[in-house]
This record gives C-alpha cells, sequence and structure tokens, in this order.
C-alpha cells in the first residue's frame, strides 16, 4: 500500500510539473521570455511560490526556474 501511495504522490507531482511547464507562455503576457512579478499576479499560487523559484533573486522567471 505504501508503493502505491508514493507512486501516486509522484505522478501527481509530475503533472503539477508539467501543468506548469505548459503554462510558462501563458504568464509570460508581453512575451520577453521572463514572468515579472506583475505577470505572476494573475496567478495567486504562483504569487506564493514566486520568490522560491526565483532562484538568482532578480525579480523576475525565466521559463527554467518556472519548471523547477
Amino acid at each position: 500500500m505504501k508503493a502505491i501511495n508514493a507512486l501516486m504522490a509522484s505522478m501527481l507531482m509530475m503533472s503539477s510539473a508539467g501543468a506548469m511547464a505548459a503554462n510558462f507562455a501563458d504568464f509570460d503576457t508581453d512575451k520577453d521570455g521572463v514572468i515579472s512579478k506583475s505577470e505572476a499576479s494573475a496567478s495567486e499560487s504562483l504569487m506564493k511560490v514566486f520568490n522560491e523559484l526565483d532562484s538568482n533573486k532578480d525579480g523576475e522567471l525565466s521559463e527554467d526556474e518556472f519548471n523547477k
């Protein structure tokens, strides 16, 4: 049973990451290749993790940062 729960959790995490990756272009509304805090503010859930994802602390999310 533990293995099934672990597998389901892993699949959910991969699914969530895939959904985030697919939506980068939706958040990058000005198509400059990064997501600003202003653009991210359209999503409460993205704003909650924005600073954590912004690994170089430049106030923007690159596609690589967004997909981590």
